[in-house]
This record gives structure tokens, C-alpha cells and sequence, in this order.
């Protein structure tokens, strides 16, 4: 599969689409034979998905650091 990019060291190829990994692909240049690693779009969504768990997790935690004082606030 083809990528609509030329080669920013030769200028003349167009680049060469692999996928290595569900996340990371390679640019490979056919004319001068550089490698390009680049993430796809579902590795960005992974990235941006577990930052958002992460700040809900700490959201969480820190109302619960103040939000409790006692085991008292813990009884229904």
C-alpha cells in the first residue's frame, strides 16, 4: 500500500506504507532506503484513552482524599 508522501531526504519517492504493530507503522523510502516510524491513528486513540483514565483516576482519588475523613463518611 502506496503513501501519498514524498521522502524529505530525496524528495522524489513516494514513501512506502508497512504496519508493524496495531500502533506504529513504517514510512519506507524505495529511492534513498529510509525508515520512517510513525504511529496510526487507533496508537494515538490508545495514547488519548488511557491519559483520559488516568486523570479520571486521579479525579477520583483526590475527592476521595478530601472527601472522606472519617470511617463515619463511609456508613450509610
Amino acid at each position: 500500500m502506496a503513501h501519498s508522501r514524498n521522502c524529505p531526504y530525496c524528495g522524489k519517492a513516494t514513501l512506502n506504507y508497512f504496519e508493524r504493530t496495531p500502533t506504529t507503522c513504517v514510512l519506507a523510502c524505495p529511492g534513498c532506503r529510509s525508515l520512517f516510524p510513525v504511529r496510526t491513528t487507533w496508537g494515538i486513540a490508545q495514547e488519548l484513552i488511557l491519559a483520559g483514565i488516568t486523570v479520571f483516576t486521579g479525579i477520583i482519588s483526590i475527592i476521595a482524599f478530601f472527601g472522606i475523613r472519617s470511617m463515619d463518611d463511609l456508613r450509610f
